[in-house]
């Protein structure tokens, strides 16, 4: 055992005052005077001896007492195994938690602050050889190099809050690639974070690759904090946009304290103004899903186009994600160009068109009367069930389709195979074969539910277990290697594909939709499966509502010049440019090194505007609720070397003290302190017993 403060030892000297009290009674004899010796009683030797244990006892509890306090005061340690390995010079990686949930703050201050002043603490204790490296959570990048402690603390400094941080399990994971630059022989990370149960303690974790041994010690804020109030989600429950009545937005509100939040103010903003309110009275642990409604042309007699805003909550204790952003696209009235094939029967698609459609405007045209269109006046053309593909018209397609024309393929079972097999050639798509019936009926195999076509049509629980549609008869079509399968037949033949050709897209049916090829027109499949094809073709998509923060974010954008894509934030604001891979007609935005701070943002390409998008937090973020150091403890002892990894539960007050006692062995001050109430009770109960017994007596 060794002490950190020895000098207190000193105060030892004084246990020699109560021996001295006891060995030399400094009271002075009182005279009494008795009229008579008979009045006084002869004391029995078991009386004195009684008197005298009192007092023994009464003697040791006082020097046990004040041994105690000296012993406490002195910091105790039991020094560990390999504590003169830990006085030597050291390689201090010390990772900072700057995830959002670390900018709400107590009567302390800020989570983030609170860190910041701890890593100070850690590197104040160092010693003139060891080196530094003090990264933020939402940058584990490796192969960084140390620094001495001036440069550490000025890094240290420009660590700001960020949408993303990491968890304990990623922290492990890359702990030997950020001490990959470290030269001391003892490697110790510090990771000073509030340990919200989800976001850092939720994934499961695993013993790291790397035989670099190195000291992983958790410094946990535990802030206190009243419930949180948040928005949990933003949505679009109808999907259909018309720009001539209110669009409702559906977003969940929920009260995570133990109180009731009356009259809590939810605001709608749109375009930087306000565009509406609701009041809402939330019991405590409650939840409650809200109906927005967002009149666009109250705000702009204009309405199509891209437009951003955000629905607000009013909560003053953690504004960090008060705000849900959004981005909607309302289309403009351009109409879509139907040509529809002679003797076909059109009643399912013109049903959708005519009915349910609404937002769209649709021009019918028969076949025969294709040439006197331009279709350039149109942003996406549906051949529907065309029969011939002759004279110009196959030029005139690849023409639109080079210039960024969209053209969506119903095949009809009269369809002249060789006319459209020249055209399909011409695109890369394949080349059909003729008419063929299917007897039994074929069902489809496989739906590429990750497509667009799909996003939020099927439930996560019913995704590869839907049956049907059943098909009767079809045009095998023999893909070539740019057709992209989207629904494919048992065989592995598409009864959809979708291929990119320059600057267009095909979307291409294999069957028509009138109820003799296939049952399709009757499925629940068909309308959603429509509306989403024609939201992809016309570039008039609302799936990307808005988008969620965090290091796997991917952003697909259709443009197929590969020009590098730029976001800007909204109203003002640097430029930040992602990683990007163009494919197939689309370029890639990944956020791995750099996520982006919740908003709403302009996409450019080469100072070319594309569109609107939005993004918030991961959800999990706002559900606050933060492991205690015994459950961080549980965590990291399912770990093989559970004596590598431990948790310093302590105070900023007491950080500097607690450091010396972590690195030297483990504090026993708490067994000498339960020894000096002991002491103190007992010498209470002996000077009380005592009391008494002289009453009685």
């Amino acid at each position: 055992m060794i002490f950190l403060s020895s000098w207190v030892l000193w105060a030892g000297l004084a246990l020699a005052i109560p021996i001295i009290i006891h060995l030399f009674n400094f009271r002075k004899p009182k005279r009494l005077l008795f009229s008579n010796v008979a009045f006084v009683r002869e004391i029995n030797r078991s009386v004195l001896r009684r008197v005298r244990l009192q007092q023994w006892l009464l003697l040791a509890s006082r020097i046990l007492t004040l041994l105690a306090l000296v012993l406490l005061f002195a910091g105790p340690i039991w020094s560990r195994q390999n504590a003169e390995m830990n006085a030597g010079a050291k390689s201090v990686l010390i990772l900072i938690d700057n995830s959002p949930s670390m900018q709400m703050a107590d009567e302390k201050g800020v989570f983030l602050w609170q860190a910041q002043k701890m890593a100070q603490v850690i590197i104040s204790q160092a010693g003139s050889q060891d080196e530094f490296l003090v990264l933020p959570t939402s940058e584990l990048r490796p192969a960084q190099p140390f620094q001495r402690g001036p440069e550490a603390n000025a890094r240290l400094q420009q660590i700001q809050g960020s949408p993303a941080g990491a968890s304990l399990a990623q922290v492990i994971k890359s702990a030997s690639r950020l001490l990959e630059k470290a030269v001391m022989p003892d490697k110790v990370i510090y990771f000073i974070s509030d340990f919200q149960s989800q976001p850092v303690l939720g994934d499961s974790l695993i013993d790291p690759s790397s035989e670099t041994p190195f000291r992983l010690v958790c410094l946990p804020i535990q802030g206190n904090h009243e419930g949180n109030l948040f928005l949990h989600t933003l949505s679009l429950p109808d999907p259909v946009i018309d720009p001539d009545q209110s669009v409702m937005l559906q977003t969940e509100i929920f009260n995570q304290s133990e109180t009731l939040k009356e009259k809590v103010n939810v605001n709608l903003h749109l375009e930087g103004k306000s565009a509406g309110s609701l009041l809402v009275d939330l019991p405590p642990q409650s939840s409650q899903t809200l109906n927005i409604p967002l009149n666009i042309k109250s705000i702009t007699p204009s309405p199509s186009g891209w437009y951003s805003g955000y629905v607000e909550v009013e909560d003053a204790l953690n504004a960090f994600d008060n705000r849900r952003y959004f981005s909607l696209h309302m289309p403009d009235t351009s109409e879509i160009l139907v040509v529809e094939g002679e003797n076909t029967d059109q009643q399912y698609l013109q049903r959708l068109f005519k009915k349910v459609f609404l937002q769209y405007k649709f021009k019918f045209v028969p076949e025969n009367k294709w040439a006197d269109e331009n279709p350039d006046k149109y942003p996406a053309i549906i051949l529907s069930g065309v029969n011939k593909l002759s004279g110009g018209m196959p030029n005139r397609l690849l023409q639109y389709l080079t210039s960024g024309g969209n053209v969506l393929v119903f095949m009809s079972a009269k369809a002249e195979v060789s006319g459209w097999n020249g055209w399909l050639t011409a695109t890369g798509a394949g080349s059909l074969s003729a008419s063929q019936s299917l007897s039994p009926p074929q069902q489809i195999k496989k739906i590429e539910t990750s497509n667009p076509l799909f996003d939020k049509v099927f439930q996560e629980k019913s995704k590869g277990i839907l049956e049907g549609p059943l098909v009767y008869r079809r045009f095998p079509l023999t893909p070539a290697p740019n057709l992209i399968p989207i629904i494919q037949f048992s065989d592995g033949l598409p009864l959809l594909g979708e291929l990119s050709y320059q600057k267009g897209r095909l979307l291409l049916f294999t069957i028509f939709p009138d109820g003799n090829d296939s049952d399709l027109p009757l499925k629940t499949l068909f309308p959603p499966l429509m509306y989403k094809a024609l939201l992809r073709l016309t570039h008039t998509s609302t799936e990307e509502l808005s988008f969620v923060s965090n290091p796997g974010l991917r952003l697909p954008l259709r443009t197929p010049d590969p020009d590098i894509v730029t976001l800007q934030p909204l109203p003002t604001g640097e430029k930040i440019i992602p990683e990007q891979f163009a494919r197939n007609g689309e370029i890639s935005l990944t956020f791995s090194q750099l996520s982006p701070t919740p908003g709403n943002y302009q996409v450019l390409q080469e100072n070319r505007y594309l569109k609107n998008i939005s993004v918030n937090l991961e959800e999990k973020e706002s559900f606050l609720s933060f492991s205690s150091p015994p459950e961080i403890q549980s965590k990291l002892s399912g770990l093989s070397n559970p004596s590598q990894y431990s948790v310093l539960d302590t105070q900023l007050e007491q950080l500097s003290n607690d450091l010396a006692a972590e690195s030297a062995g483990y504090p026993v001050w708490k067994i000498f302190l339960w020894i000096a109430i002991f002491g103190l009770a007992l010498e209470c109960y002996l000077m009380f017993r005592s009391q008494h017994q002289i009453k009685s007596e």
